[in-house]
């Protein structure tokens, strides 16, 4: 048996003991030990509530539905209190855009790396290509067509290299439908407020396309040096530079 206490609807303290009748799982131990469910019109009875209730939630299948929905359940039920999740817990949006703010730092310092190392592979594919270039230039190939030549050369080979990637990553999601099993690191993850079983891998269509052409476009900007440093080749070192 457990006893709980609260306060009933005439502000007494009123305790009452139930008969445990089963346990649950939560994302963590603090939630597993500070919730306790129990039948609603029996609890309406024990606090003098008759058969009002002081709170109602809503899960939204979209989020971007929410202002919305508010909007129409104020309308609908103006004597209502009626607020978001973000008002109600303003601290859960801080900590969430604190986290936001650390993904995409995180994300900015890869994508910077991601972009050294096409400088060099793209620098490194120019320098091969010296006095192939070289030739070039000495029958008359102007260098702003010899810039232009290397530029789109960067351009498919960066967008063949995303392409292969998000078809990859869409394959990986869709192998991975039936969810990754985490009951390994169950101990560890829950200690986090982790999930004990299985982690569902979704792809949303805008990051999906959005990180995608990201990087393509970084790609082709770092691709500019390579092609700026080609095109100002002197014909004549390039010919005579050692193969």
């Amino acid at each position: 048996r457990v006893v709980t206490m609260t306060r009933s609807s005439s502000h007494q303290t009123f305790e009452r003991g139930y008969r445990v009748v089963g346990l649950f799982a939560g994302a963590s131990e603090e939630i597993e030990t500070r919730f306790v469910f129990v039948g609603r019109s029996q609890f309406q009875i024990d606090l003098g509530l008759e058969e009002r209730v002081t709170g109602a939630s809503f899960m939204l299948a979209d989020l971007d539905d929410l202002d919305d929905t508010v909007a129409d359940l104020r309308a609908a039920a103006p004597d209502l209190d009626i607020a978001t999740w973000r008002q109600l817990k303003p601290l859960t949006v801080a900590m969430l855009g604190l986290m936001n703010g650390m993904i995409a730092l995180w994300v900015v310092v890869m994508f910077v790396v991601l972009s050294f190392g096409v400088v060099n592979t793209l620098l490194m594919a120019v320098l091969e290509r010296t006095r192939e270039l070289g030739l070039l230039q000495a029958l008359g190939m102007r260098p702003r067509l010899l810039l232009l030549q290397v530029f789109l050369e960067s351009v498919l080979l960066i967008g063949l290299g995303v392409g292969a990637g998000l078809v990859l990553g869409g394959v990986s999601a869709a192998l991975m439908r039936g969810g990754i099993d985490l009951s390994a690191f169950a101990e560890g993850l829950e200690q986090f407020g982790g999930s004990r079983g299985l982690l569902y891998p979704q792809i949303l269509l805008a990051d999906y396309v959005g990180i995608g052409g990201f990087v393509w476009v970084m790609g082709v900007v770092a691709s500019l040096y390579p092609a700026r440093r080609a095109a100002r080749e002197i014909p004549i070192e390039a010919l005579n530079a050692p193969t």
